[in-house]
């Protein structure tokens, strides 16, 4: 397991009372339900680990993915918006490309 020290610096979080494995628990469940297409299920468990954690970026262009599946579309946006702001820059320049493109088609 990561070092709390370990843990700040990958996803820049200040020191958190539920850190971090619970958030990314939830978030790996919520995986798990998303890969099953119970959207709703996933969305529910990525909402309490955003709330748990929400420097984890990953959790947040998930539950983007999720809401996209399900036409949520301005909400899905949003997500990855957090997602890029918090995602490291080698991502965050994956994300910009692919909000680009999701934004330009609407």
């Amino acid at each position: 397991p990561l070092s709390r020290e370990e843990h700040d610096l990958l996803t820049g979080a200040p020191e958190n009372p539920a850190w971090p494995l619970r958030a990314a628990d939830e978030g790996n469940h919520g995986l798990e339900r998303h890969i099953e297409s119970y959207l709703a299920d996933a969305i529910r468990l990525y909402t309490r680990a955003i709330e748990l954690d929400p420097a984890i970026w990953w959790l947040w262009g998930n539950r983007g993915d999720a809401l996209l599946k399900l036409g949520r579309r301005a909400e899905a946006i949003a997500d990855y918006r957090e997602a890029r702001a918090r995602a490291p820059e080698s991502t965050a320049k994956q994300l910009d490309a692919f909000l680009k493109r999701l934004e330009s088609s609407e």
